[in-house]
């Protein structure tokens, strides 16, 4: 969930698009727990993708200058992920260690 790789998914070419659910894997899975994964890799596939993103946002144009509205947008972005999306990661993977059904 926090963007790592797993042997349970396949990435895309390029990582184009989301993740989906390895083959092995899905033989052994019932369907809504096959749509409960995909929504998962959805999410990590953004989040990691707006993580990555700092390079091209922030990068220098050709004058050798970085656009104040993009670093803002990237540190406004920066922050909620640190904030609340981190945040329930830990509390959902702490929930799952424990199998805490809530």
């Amino acid at each position: 969930m926090a963007g790592h790789s797993s042997s349970i998914f396949i990435n895309s070419v390029n990582n184009a698009s989301p993740p989906t659910v390895a083959p092995a894997f899905a033989d052994l899975l019932h369907p809504g727990e096959i749509e409960s994964l995909r929504s998962l890799s959805r999410i990590a596939w953004r989040y990691t993708r707006i993580k990555n993103a700092k390079r091209s946002l922030c990068a220098p144009n050709n004058e050798g200058q970085i656009s104040k509205y993009l670093s803002a947008l990237y540190a406004t972005l920066n922050t909620i992920l640190k904030t609340e999306y981190e945040e329930l990661v830990i509390e959902t993977e702490a929930r799952i260690i424990k199998r805490d059904d809530a």
